[in-house]
Order: structure tokens, then sequence, then C-alpha cells
């Protein structure tokens, strides 16, 4: 039988302790409350006008408006929701799991614990992935609805599905339905569909709403449509060779933490011998593996592979439920001693991750800030219009920065100037193009028109090399500054004017040197 009765109370010391896992391996997103990456540069202090442009050739209008109410507070308040909102999501998940008599209260806790320390989408901590963090609390507020506030869970399950890829995870609900109501003969699938018509049909239509008058245009078509079954078999595979080359520099830890652990979970955590804990093994692992395959089969179509490289992890929204539960199908093979330590090195194996992955997003914003104070404080990029960044450090998630995150933090230096900036020469020739489709306004650019004449900075940045400290000052240094490494610049104008020109009657265009 349903409930939706939120008990709080009986359920205080779990949740505290999920709570204070859940902390210990995501509060780090506080470090970098005011950080812009990728494509937020895209929409900070941009024209609302623009925004809205933006997400309605995209297809997602809405979005447009979320995001103009959110930057009117400013981007902290992005990351406070999205640490809040994961964190609900695991108690909705708790109360739906718990409605289901095939998973016991030993391994909810498992699931709903590995669930909320997952190292997967780390992408969260942008401001443009936000609206993905949001319909997936949609979701699972309509999931937890769904027995006793059907009209009301059937609305923010409409709403959710605006990231598409919600509308495969939505058969998981649907399952939950027939399998706590029905047997599976004939009369009861049509009882079934006859029931809950308009929670079967809602994806359909929505899709095809999507499709025929929201889909992706102007600067965004063509985005998402690069739908063949041929990418089911490869995009897999470079999934997995991304975790194969995924590395952690703290990866010397495990053993440490594993031991810890093992003894917080034995000490502190009431893990009990439960016969039930592996009675529905097979329930189980089925609803892991479909879970994990609704999770990725909407990116895996696509091409998307939902990597740890670069933004990728955004694919990885709606992963760490099915990994979860086939970890804890796994674990529930074990006896308890045997699983407690299993736990604790798969707890661990993710805290690594996770720290690894938001020091290298704290170092990446601490450059960032040092990059535009040195630029600030410069007067030589005075007479110049294009600014070529060359970057010889490392960035978080091996990425390279796009043309759009030095624009934005051109345009957070130097506020009073036009500049435009680049990531390599080569991407002058595509500027024309830019400027004639009005393209220009999406990535931060100020000026309605390209200079006839081009003027060429550019902006080397490298580590800085710092001989005078000892070896135990450096480690000091180091662990004070979460081992990041300071940077130098060097700013070289280009004596030479350049312009555009015509190369073939085709209109392509490359950079030739006038002065």
């Amino acid at each position: 039988m349903f409930t939706n009765k939120l008990n709080f109370k009986e359920n205080n010391k779990k949740y505290i302790l999920l709570f204070i896992f859940y902390s210990i391996s995501h509060i780090w997103i506080f470090l970098i409350l005011d950080s812009l990456f990728w494509d937020d540069w895209s929409i900070y202090n941009a024209n609302p006008q623009v925004i809205k442009n933006m997400f309605s050739m995209y297809g997602t209008p809405i979005i447009g408006y979320l995001h103009i109410f959110l930057l009117k507070i400013g981007p902290p308040i992005y990351k406070l929701l999205t640490f809040l909102i994961f964190f609900i999501n695991g108690i909705l998940l708790d109360k739906i799991l718990k409605r289901n008599e095939f998973i016991s209260e030993n391994n909810r806790f498992f699931i709903c614990l590995l669930f909320l320390v997952s190292p997967f989408n780390i992408a969260r901590v942008t401001l443009i992935c936000f609206p993905y963090t949001f319909c997936s609390f949609l979701f699972f507020l309509a999931w937890y609805l769904l027995p006793n506030k059907r009209f009301i869970s059937l609305i923010l399950f409409i709403f959710s599905f605006t990231t598409n890829s919600l509308l495969v995870f939505y058969c998981l609900p649907i399952i939950e339905i027939f399998y706590t109501h029905y047997k599976f003969n004939k009369n009861n699938i049509l009882k079934f569909i006859k029931r809950n018509l308009f929670f079967i049909i809602s994806p359909f239509i929505f899709y095809f709403i999507k499709i025929y008058f929201f889909n992706p245009k102007g600067i965004y078509e063509g985005y998402n449509s690069n739908f063949e079954i041929k990418n089911l078999l490869t995009t897999p595979l470079l999934q997995i060779n991304d975790l194969i080359e995924f590395k952690s520099a703290y990866i010397l830890l495990i053993p440490i933490i594993v031991l810890f652990l093992s003894y917080i979970f034995y000490k502190y955590i009431p893990i009990k011998e439960n016969l039930e804990d592996y009675y529905h093994f097979k329930k189980i692992l089925l609803f892991g593996l479909l879970s994990t395959f609704c999770a990725l089969f909407p990116y895996w179509i696509l091409n998307h592979t939902p990597a740890f490289t670069d933004w990728n992890s955004r694919h990885q929204l709606l992963m760490p439920l099915g990994i979860s539960v086939l970890i804890t199908a796994i674990l529930s093979r074990y006896e308890i001693k045997s699983r407690r330590i299993l736990l604790s090195l798969f707890i661990t194996i993710f805290l690594i991750i996770n720290l690894t992955n938001y020091l290298s997003l704290v170092n990446d914003f601490a450059k960032q800030n040092q990059i535009i104070k040195i630029i600030s404080n410069s007067r030589d990029l005075d007479d110049s219009n294009i600014v070529i960044f060359q970057d010889q450090t490392v960035n978080a998630f091996d990425r390279v920065y796009r043309n759009n995150e030095w624009q934005g933090i051109l345009n957070k230096s130097l506020p009073e100037k036009n500049l435009i900036g680049v990531n390599s020469f080569n991407k002058i020739n595509y500027l024309n193009d830019v400027f004639k489709n009005q393209c220009q306004i999406y990535g931060g650019i100020k000026i309605d028109n390209l200079p006839k004449n081009l003027k060429i900075s550019t902006i080397k940045i490298s580590y800085a090399q710092n001989n005078n400290f000892n070896f135990i000052a450096k480690v000091i240094s180091k662990i004070r500054s979460f081992g990041y490494k300071p940077i130098k610049i060097q700013i070289e104008q280009d004596s030479n004017i350049y312009k555009l020109e015509e190369v073939n009657s085709e209109g392509n265009q490359t950079i030739k040197c006038i002065k």
C-alpha cells in the first residue's frame, strides 16, 4: 500500500547520516559560489532579451525565464539550490523505495547513500546545467506524489520532460504502478492502460509538441538530431574507454579511507544482518539494470558520451540511481561484515573522485580570477581589438577553454572595452560568419560589426616558477592553496594590422596582413 507521509522524526538519524556523507562529498561546491564555467559566460550579464532569444531558439523558452530570474539574484543561488536539490532528491528516493516491498531497509539505505555521494554529473556546478538539476527534482517529486496526488504528479512530470532524457527515465514510475497494483496478464494490462492512459501517453504527446512546435532553430538548428541506432554500439565503447582513462591524484588514499569508513559503519551505523537483503536479489538487479539503461539510452542514441572529461558529465544526470541499485544488488550477496568493507570501498572511491573534481574546479576558478586581476590592471591591450589566448596550463577535466569563456573573462576584466577573445589564431577566420549571422551577441561580444582593421594581441598563460621556497614551505603552500599553481601572463601586441579577405567564390575567408 502506498503512503506519502513524510515522517522525518523516525528517520532523523538516517537522514543526518546521509546528509553528513553527502556534505563530505559535495560541500565543496560552496568554495566556488561565484564561479562561472563553460556556457555560463554566455548568459552572465547578458541582456534578458538575448537570454530569451537564445532559449527560444533552443526550444525551451521557459528555461530562459528561469535563468533571467535566478541571475537577478546572482550565481551563488544556483550553487545553493543545486546542493539542496540533490539532497532532497535522495530523501524523495528513499520514500519512493520504501513503498516497494522487495527493497529491504538495509538496501534502501545503501542505495540512497550511494545515490547521494555518487561522483556523476559534476557539471551540476555550472549555471547553464541548473535546469537539468531542477527538472530532476520535479521528476523525483512527481514520482513521490504519484500514488495519492496523481494530477499534480502528472503536471510535474510534464514540466520535468523539458530535460528530454527524462522521457525515457519515465518508464520507471510507470513500471512501478503496474508492479505494485497489477499482475502480469492480458486483463490486467488492459485495466492498467485504461486507468493510466494519460500517464502512459503524456511523454509521447510532449515529444510530439516538442518536435513540431519547439524544435531547435537558428544557432541551435540540428542540435540533438543525430538519432541513429548505430550510436548504441559505438558510444558505450567510448564511455568504457573514458572510465579506463579516468585517474585521480588521491588514489593512494583509498586503503586509509576504507579502513576508517569500515570502522564508522561498524561502530555508528546500524547495519544488521537481514535475510531480506539478498532474498530479492534478482528483482533489485533487474531494477538496477533497467534504471541504468534508461539513464544511458537517451544519450547513447544521440551519440552523447556520459563521460568524465570536459562537461560531458552533464549526460550522467540520471546515472546515480541505476549504478547505486546495481552496487547494492552486488553487495546483498555478501554477509554483513564483508558488505561493510565493500560499501566503504565504493564510498571511498566516490568521495575521492568528487574531491578530485571539486579541487580541479577550485583551481580552475582561482586561475580565472588571477587572469582577470592581471588583465584588469594591464594597459597592454589598449590598442587591440582582437585577443588570442594561448593557455599552456591544465584545466579542470582536461578541457580547453572555448571562445565564449575567454570572451567572458575579457568582458569581466575590461568591461569598458569592446575586445574580442578567441582561443587560437585560426578562429579569427570564422569571425566574419559570426557577425554576418548576428550570432556575436550570444557569445558575449559587445559590438555589432567586426572591425575592418584587426589589431591583434596574444595573451600567453603558463605556470609561474617559484624557486624561493624549500620543500616544506612548498608543501605547506600547496595545502593552503588546495594544490593551486600560480600562473604568469605574458601579453604580446602584434605590430601588424590584419583584415579578413575572401579567398573563393563560396565566401570563405582568411586573415591577411595589410600593414
